[in-house]
């Protein structure tokens, strides 16, 4: 992450490189150290789209509209077999087209934790759903759409 040249805020909060390790899972720390952060900033560059459920890239904290922290400074990852990401801001109202990273903020878990509702059940489809084999998918393009097929296909046979 670097601020650019043209930024507007006087803060440097951010101007890092930082390896990591291909099989990163986790990431522990003191309260307040930065891990929020770091998960976050990933997460946008990656394009996830649990970005509503960030807690540092958010309009309280990073993203406040008085002073736009966010958008004073651009990202970029490099992934293990170089392909590289980058966003000029972390602008929230972008959203990508493409997800590659999945990322499950701490308030998303929460949220979805505590209403044991649709959404809960949702987020577990695409689980279940992301472990199909490509082929097997049928060209559907969630779980429901599949198990419906298939439930056709069942049905029929009878």
């Amino acid at each position: 992450m670097k601020k650019k040249k043209d930024a507007v805020n006087f803060d440097t909060r951010f101007d890092f490189s930082l390896k990591i390790n291909p099989g990163l899972t986790t990431i522990i720390g003191n309260k307040g150290s930065g891990k929020s952060a770091l998960a976050d900033l990933i997460g946008y560059i990656g394009g996830t789209d649990n970005n509503s459920s960030f807690s540092f890239l958010s309009k309280d904290r990073f993203c406040k509209e008085d002073k736009l922290f966010n958008l004073d400074y651009c990202g970029k990852m490099t992934w293990f077999d170089n392909e590289k990401l980058g966003v000029s801001n972390f602008d929230l109202s972008n959203k990508s087209d493409i997800c590659y990273v999945r990322y499950l903020p701490q308030r998303f878990i929460e949220d979805t934790c505590n209403n044991l509702d649709k959404r809960f059940q949702i987020e577990i489809d695409k689980v279940i759903y992301s472990y199909i084999d490509k082929k097997d998918r049928e060209q559907t393009i969630n779980l429901s759409e599949l198990i419906e097929i298939k439930e056709k296909k069942f049905k029929r046979k009878d």
